[in-house]
């Protein structure tokens, strides 16, 4: 629980421990107590603590988050901001690279200016959490993946006809699991093509069912 990790890692780390001699296995542990989907309520004394602790990151965390947002937190930011230190427990040199991430996509969208609140932080820290992007040397290719996906997606967004406005999440789902399959400018256009002759305009999900079935059958170009 105190590692943040899921009963399969827990086991898998413990037979490779039994592997290699340093662990019994006829005393293997119980099953781990399965970790809280929400964090708890903490309190203002909990923040107190935790930022008048000497050997503590979380006080060094606080000065740099405010320094890239631009404001002091409040007492409601500060609780959402120890709920990813302490619940999701990635390290704060990540927590950072999620704060610099959100912050970027806010002015890219909003405009110079605009910064993320941190309930959108949080969530996105979880979904790094969630894909296992919990250190420096996961983070580096991720955020690449990101980038390379944000500019991809203003590109499909062009090729449905779609220019006055950015993706929304459900959209930028679409277009991810597009790009992962592999299809070209040119498969995507004549799936939209066809969804519109069916269905009279774009219908994301009908479109979504002619990738995926072109998929399955190993059909990605128009050749």
């Amino acid at each position: 629980h105190a590692l943040g990790w899921d009963a399969g890692r827990c086991d898998e780390s413990f037979r490779r421990l039994v592997g290699q001699g340093l662990a019994d296995e006829s005393r293997r542990a119980a099953p781990p107590v399965p970790a809280p989907a929400e964090p708890p309520e903490y309190s203002a004394a909990d923040i107190k603590r935790e930022l008048e602790n000497s050997g503590s990151l979380f006080p060094g965390l606080v000065q740099e988050v405010q320094r890239k947002l631009g404001k002091v937190l409040s007492t409601a930011d500060l609780k959402t901001l120890y709920a990813i230190y302490d619940f999701t427990g990635l390290p704060a040199e990540v927590i950072l690279l999620v704060v610099s991430w959100c912050t970027e996509e806010a002015r890219r969208k909003y405009g110079e200016g605009r910064t993320p609140r941190l309930p959108q932080i949080e969530k996105e820290a979880r979904r790094w959490k969630e894909r296992g992007v919990d250190t420096l040397e996961t983070a580096e290719p991720y955020l690449k993946r990101l980038s390379a996906l944000r500019d991809r997606t203003a590109q499909v967004m062009a090729l449905l006809d779609i220019r006055d406005r950015p993706a929304v999440a459900r959209e930028r789902e679409y277009i991810a699991a597009w790009v992962d399959m592999g299809f070209p400018d040119e498969s995507i256009r004549e799936a939209y093509e066809r969804t519109v002759l069916k269905k009279q305009s774009l219908n994301w999900a009908y479109m979504n069912s002619i990738l995926c079935s072109w998929h399955k059958k190993g059909l990605h170009t128009p050749e």
